[in-house]
């Protein structure tokens, strides 16, 4: 009798590169070979190997269980400064120092960020001197303590370049100063020796202190320069003002302070000058141009402020533009700029307007440029104001894109222009056009809106968009709903679990990392070299910050951590590593299959381990092989692994561990699988 021998086929099946999360949610047997189900605190390396994330280093410690508010990081007339807001205070952070500065910063409430924001030197100039960086501090209920927050860096020796005091409204004595390219802040309480600088040298003219600050009777942030007192900048209002009032229009009125100037041109005959505006709140300065002389109250004039005159005791003679003025008014608008909580900066093809955004309105501010041509941080002039869209929804992101600006709201997108328009009086003045792009899709993470591969990317409705025109001919956005292109789909059943106006986003340019970290404390990242999402846990991070290619994160209860590339753990505590793929049919979903051999290619290092198990349709658990290579040379180690599974259709590989005190990178895997027969 003859004897038919059934015939079977084997196959080694490769997974050469890693494509982390695919979250499809008609099931995970569709899912390409190398992608995964979970990849939880597991990156995906530039090259698609699969490598267990770095642990943390704790660097500072700056709350007592309160949470980091804000991170900046930048340079500072040449030196690289890192801050952070946190419990109260601002703290500057140095290499593995830090410094505090003993000024309360209010009530900031846990629920929104503390943002930090700078002028690039080249484009930000001060009282004809300039400056580094002015930092923007905001609270959403701030008090009438005092902060500082900025400081004008123009030294390069340790000699002190300014040393300053002012009185805090408890009625001690607060210092400041620059030195070495450093802004300090110090109480009287503490011993300057005690920070390691010299007090010697005589201060520099013209380096000065600025900080951000509120007084209770405001309510808001606003500037002050500690030697001179000036809240922010006093704009030329009006010129060459004859006795009876009217002259020329110049600069308008500056919404942080209620602070004006003006020139004056005498007649000869009268010694009563009206200035634009009545019922002032004070006669703050009279100043001869000719011979820089500031005249003295009563000697030299007298000022009547119900109706906004000052008379000269003795008549000034005939002159053009002879005298300056200073007044002041008791009405401005510093509250309405200081509940703006983000910044960006956009003046069609220069950055030399500040765009603050994010009180809950529709509304944004930008920055004048004043009389002498220069940009200013502290000078937001009345008229420069844009609204976006109807009021009922507020603006949740501003970024600049090329040539252009795109403003975000919850549920639409805008295109902001830079033009001029004509006035009545035929002068020709800068003006910021909205056109719309999308009516249905938008922005709902406040502030969070990050410019990634040139192209910004948006939360709204539980997905992330990317920004992109495609065509030929402009990159700008523009009106075309395709140019919103959902990529999280990969993602979404997380993605949807997060709470968008508690996220905060971040892209690490450098290492082409993008963060989503939710309200948990967990993120989301997104290695945009190889598009391949993975998700970190145990961080308890809030915010993320990238200095000089390292990742650093403030976190929920006041610390700093970094990722550190030479730490297997999490200061101590084991990192959980799990990867596991979808479910694999190796081409044949309607066979059954027997698998006992694989092998595991991993990169040559020390304190190298990893564990391997598989589940299948037959079977959740099975044999766990820990695989512990030792190398001879620097190369990948292959090690031969059994794990017998037998009658499956679908098969699913998982890496796993959980260790203070390894790494592991996976590189290569090859299943040996057989075909055995048809599936029941």
């Amino acid at each position: 009798m003859a004897t038919i021998n059934a015939t079977t086929s084997e196959k080694v099946i490769s997974l050469k590169q890693f494509l982390g999360i695919n979250e499809n949610p008609d099931g995970d047997n569709k899912l390409k070979t190398g992608e995964a189900t979970v990849c939880q605190n597991f990156k995906v390396t530039n090259s698609g190997n699969l490598m267990k994330r770095y642990g943390t280093t704790l660097k500072w410690t700056l709350g007592t269980d309160k949470p980091v508010m804000g991170l900046w990081h930048g340079y500072c007339s040449h030196h690289e400064i890192t801050l952070a807001a946190c419990d109260g205070h601002m703290w500057l952070l140095q290499d593995d120092k830090m410094k505090q500065y003993p000024t309360d910063l209010g009530s900031i409430s846990t629920a929104n960020d503390v943002f930090m924001f700078g002028f690039d030197e080249q484009v930000f100039t001060l009282n004809g001197s300039q400056y580094g960086h002015v930092y923007f501090v905001n609270a959403p209920t701030p008090s009438s303590a005092t902060a500082v927050v900025e400081g004008n860096i123009t030294a390069a020796t340790v000699t002190v370049a300014t040393f300053e005091t002012q009185i805090t409204e408890s009625g001690t004595y607060e210092f400041y100063y620059t030195a070495d390219g450093w802004a300090y802040g110090l109480s009287d309480l503490v011993d300057l020796d005690d920070y390691g600088i010299a007090v010697t040298g005589t201060p520099a003219v013209g380096d000065k202190i600025y900080v951000v600050y509120t007084e209770a009777s405001l309510g808001a942030w606003y500037f002050e320069n500690l030697a001179t007192g000036s809240k922010g900048y006093r704009p030329l209002v009006a010129i060459a003002i004859p006795p009876n009032g009217g002259g020329e229009l110049l600069e308008q009125v500056n919404k942080l302070n209620g602070m004006r100037r003006v020139t004056i041109s005498p007649d000869g005959t009268n010694a009563t000058f009206q200035m634009p505006e009545n019922t002032l709140a004070s006669i703050d300065y009279v100043t001869n141009l000719g011979t820089g002389t500031t005249l003295t109250p009563i000697t030299d004039y007298n000022y009547d402020l119900s109706t906004g005159t000052v008379t000269f005791t003795s008549t000034p003679a005939l002159g053009v533009q002879s005298y300056e003025i200073g007044y002041s008014v008791s009405t401005h608008f510093a509250g309405t700029i200081g509940t703006m909580r983000y910044a960006e900066m956009y003046a069609g093809t220069q950055d030399t307007r500040l765009f603050i955004y994010g009180n809950g309105t529709n509304h944004t501010y930008y920055s004048g440029i004043d009389y002498n041509g220069h940009a200013r941080g502290d000078y937001f002039p009345d008229l420069n104001e844009v609204t976006i869209g109807d009021t009922n929804t507020p603006i949740t992101g501003l970024i600049r894109h090329y040539s252009k600006m795109i403003a975000f709201k919850p549920n639409a997108t805008y295109s902001i222009d830079y033009g001029v328009v004509t006035m009545a009086d035929g002068l020709l003045t800068p003006a910021f056009y909205t056109t719309p792009v999308n009516r249905i899709i938008g922005n709902e993470a406040l502030g969070q809106v990050q410019l990634v591969l040139n192209a910004p990317l948006s939360l709204c409705e539980g997905n992330l968009y990317e920004w992109r025109n495609g065509s030929s001919y402009s990159a700008n956005v523009s009106v075309d709903e395709r140019q919103a292109k959902r990529i999280s789909d990969r993602i979404y059943a997380t993605l949807r679990k997060m709470d968008f106006s508690k996220v905060h986003c971040y892209d690490d340019n450098l290492n082409t990392e993008y963060y989503i970290i939710g309200d948990d404390g967990n993120m989301l990242v997104l290695n945009y070299t190889v598009d391949a999402w993975y998700y970190y846990t145990d961080l308890n991070a809030r915010m993320a910050l990238s200095i000089d290619g390292k990742m650093y994160f403030g976190t929920k209860d006041g610390k700093i951590i970094l990722l550190d590339e030479k730490k297997m753990a999490d200061q101590g505590k084991p990192i959980e590593c799990y990867w596991e793929s979808g479910s694999m049919d190796f081409g044949a979903s309607y066979m059954r299959k027997y698998s006992a051999l694989m092998w595991i290619g991993v990169k040559a290092e020390e304190h190298n381990a990893v564990t391997v198990t598989v589940k299948t349709d037959r079977s959740e658990e099975n044999t766990e092989v820990d695989v512990e290579p030792e190398y001879e040379f620097d190369m990948p180690k292959i090690t031969r692994t059994k794990v017998k599974v037998k009658k499956f259709v679908y098969y699913k590989l998982i890496f796993k561990t959980k260790s203070a005190d390894t790494k592991v990178t996976v590189v290569d895997t090859e299943i040996k699988v057989r075909y055995t027969a048809q599936a029941k």
